[in-house]
């Protein structure tokens, strides 16, 4: 396993169930120049290791944290950035893709700064490796 291999899987899936009728999504690492009422940045940030198993081939766990920035128009109000929430919490909480876990997630309300709401969904993923 691997810190590319978590990126992979993690991008696969979420760009497997994102339909082209959804709001806009970026990765982390493109930047569009223009963005329509309703888009969403997601980041995967990859955490701490730990071994957790004595003897000659141990068990290590790493854990990471998947965010969603979720962006709208002010005037649309919050109701369009909590039904982006909902899609991703149905694709994520709880949910087993390969190796990674991930758990129940944490919202947050940023509300409005530089003319867009915005509020962020995190989701903590665990995978194992020997």
């Amino acid at each position: 396993m691997s810190y590319n291999y978590e990126r992979r899987v993690i991008e696969g899936y979420i760009l497997d169930n994102w339909s082209p009728t959804d709001p806009h999504l970026e990765m982390s690492n493109s930047v569009s120049q223009t963005y329509p009422d309703v888009w969403v940045r997601a980041s995967i940030q990859s955490g701490q290791t730990n071994q957790v198993s004595l003897g000659g081939d141990p068990l290590y766990r790493a854990k990471g944290m998947l965010y969603f920035q979720i962006f709208c128009k002010p005037n649309m109000g919050e109701g369009a950035s909590l039904e982006v929430a909902d899609k991703l919490v149905a694709l994520f909480k709880s949910k087993r893709i390969g190796d990674i876990l991930f758990y129940p997630p944490e919202l947050h309300r940023v509300g409005v700064e530089a003319n867009w709401y915005q509020i962020n969904l995190t989701f903590k993923y665990q995978r194992e490796e020997q």
